[in-house]
């Protein structure tokens, strides 16, 4: 009982003081806002934002066509770009084979700027970027497509290009057509220079199947385009030049731009007679050969080359003194069944005018006459053509019109109605390495096996024969014979000696007496001229012996072998 009135106790305690802290504890009060919603302002916000792209899109959405492509290498749909004017206007959506499978098809999503621009003639084409174009983004990024528009009907159907079409710029300008036999390293969009000045570019190219040759499409700008007249003159700018000169070498080193994507440069020929714009201009292939080109009337010409030619081509210079007189027109290969060897006939065109030769345009005729006349002249006292080279570095070759014959030796002589120049080896590296070509294929043709086979057995029988008995006999022989004649000749030496002192004194006591007659003698002129005759002949006599002294002092062996003859 005691407990449970403590437990009581302490329970009543416990309450009391938790009525007193619930009294103590702060009372919230609740306040009413004047909206309760604005919670939904976010979701309502995003709501319209939704609605109003949607409607925007709706509104601005751009039309959608389909381009046939015959292939679609490095396309990417949702990467490649459709481009007008450097500016995006659409992309590639999707790609699939058309039902033949032979081509692609492309849907383009358009832009709607563009809707109108979409008419029957609008043209698409890939443009393939390459390092030669210097687009090195576009290498990066990959190709893309173009478009230029058309003029026809509104459609949503066409027919893609691989290569960018030949269309002039939106600038004033003036298209020319330029012809060339190789198209080399030009390509769509390369310069035109005029004195270093870009004045244009490269439209693009066509065959000519009539004439073989590759037409051009060169786009000049205004006001540069006025500078193109029938004195103008195109060549290569993207090419290394060497040339050699009097001054010394000339090299050429075209720019960067010009290297890689090649170029077109043109100027006026001041020698070149003024003439109407031609339908076709020609591009040569350097400065040299475009502003030093011929004109006027020609002539033409034939030698024969019986060395190898392999660098000679057409185009190639003739000629003479060092100054070029006309051009090389074909090279051929002819086999002549007289000489029984290969021939190379050449054609060249010589030009009357670097003769000093003017005439009129109606006195074609007579420039000609003239001209066949000198060149009979010259070749008469020795005018003949060669081949040289051109170039040491490059190798290339021309003909030279040189004084390297004797007069009189041959003519002019007429082959298919063409003036034949005989002609001369040419000089130079290719003849000397000829000259050792043949030196090197007459040493070869020497036997130089059987000679040597054949020394070796002669050494082998001289070996035998050295080692035969006969011989060393015969040697020992001949060896005892010259001693015995050196021991006689050695006990000669010591008797020759004394007799050949004796004979010299004996002279001597001659000369002296007939000095002394002489002296003495003062007798009449009988006398006097034989004791002058007497002296005569005792002088010979001493004369006589000394040189019998004299000889046998030099050669004792004389009196056994008696005197040599």
């Amino acid at each position: 009982m005691a407990e449970d009135q403590e437990s009581s106790d302490r329970t009543g305690g416990s309450k009391a003081e938790n009525d007193r802290s619930e009294r103590n504890l702060p009372v919230a009060h609740v306040r009413a806002t004047p909206w309760r919603g604005w919670i939904w302002s976010v979701p309502l916000a995003a709501m319209i934002l939704v609605g109003f792209l949607a409607v925007r899109t709706w509104l601005f959405w751009g039309p959608t066509v389909t381009v046939t492509f015959p292939e679609v290498h490095g396309l990417n749909p949702r990467g490649t770009s459709v481009i007008y004017r450097g500016v995006q206007i659409g992309t590639l959506e999707t790609l699939e084979l058309t039902d033949h499978g032979h081509d692609v098809k492309a849907t383009l999503s358009m832009d709607s700027s563009v809707a109108g621009l979409l008419r029957k003639g609008t043209k698409f084409w890939i443009n393939q970027p390459d390092i030669f174009s210097g687009d090195l983004a576009g290498l990066i990024s990959g190709p893309d497509i173009e478009m230029m528009p058309g003029r026809g009907n509104p459609t949503r159907k066409f027919q893609g290009l691989l290569h960018p079409p030949d269309i002039e710029p939106d600038l004033p300008g003036t298209t020319f057509t330029v012809d060339t036999r190789r198209l080399g390293n030009l390509h769509r969009g390369s310069q035109v220079l005029y004195h270093g000045l870009t004045v244009g570019e490269l439209l693009g190219w066509s065959y000519d199947a009539d004439r073989g040759k590759i037409q051009l499409k060169v786009f000049i700008h205004t006001p540069f385009d006025r500078l193109v007249t029938g004195r103008v003159r195109f060549w290569r700018q993207g090419a290394f030049n060497i040339a050699f000169h009097g001054s010394g070498l000339n090299v050429d080193i075209p720019p960067l731009a010009g290297i890689l994507k090649g170029a077109i440069a043109f100027d006026t020929a001041r020698r070149a007679p003024p003439v109407p714009i031609p339908a076709f201009y020609h591009l040569y292939s350097d400065k040299a050969g475009a502003l030093d080109a011929f004109f006027g009337p020609s002539v033409m010409f034939a030698t024969r080359f019986t060395g190898s030619a392999a660098e000679l081509h057409g185009g190639a210079p003739v000629k003479l003194d060092g100054r070029p007189v006309g051009q090389v027109c074909t090279v051929s290969l002819q086999y002549d069944p007289q000489q029984q060897r290969m021939t190379v006939p050449v054609t060249f065109a010589l030009y009357p005018k670097q003769f000093g030769i003017h005439t009129r345009a109606n006195q074609s005729r007579s420039s000609t006459a003239v001209l066949d006349k000198m060149m009979a002249q010259l070749v008469d006292r020795g005018l003949r053509a060669q081949l040289t080279s051109s170039s040491l570095l490059l190798g290339g070759k021309e003909i030279s019109l040189v004084m390297a014959g004797k007069a009189g030796g041959q003519i002019l002589r007429t082959a298919a109605n063409i003036p034949e120049i005989p002609a001369v080896s040419g000089g130079g590296f290719t003849e000397l390495i000829a000259s050792i070509n043949r030196i090197s294929n007459k040493i070869n043709n020497i036997p130089l096996e059987d000679i040597g086979q054949n020394l070796k057995k002669l050494s082998a029988r001289l070996n035998a024969l050295a080692a035969s008995p006969e011989i060393r006999e015969s040697l020992a022989h001949m060896d005892k014979t010259l001693g015995n004649a050196q021991a006689i000749t050695g006990s000669l030496r010591g008797r020759i000696l004394p007799t050949v002192i004796s004979i010299r004194k004996t002279a001597d006591a001659a000369a002296v007496m007939a000095k002394t007659i002489t002296r003495i003698t003062g007798g009449g002129p009988d006398t006097q001229e034989d004791l002058q005759h007497l002296v005569a002949e005792l002088t010979r006599t001493a004369r006589a012996v000394r040189s019998l002294a004299n000889y046998l002092n030099r050669h004792p062996e004389a009196l056994i072998q008696g005197r040599s003859r």
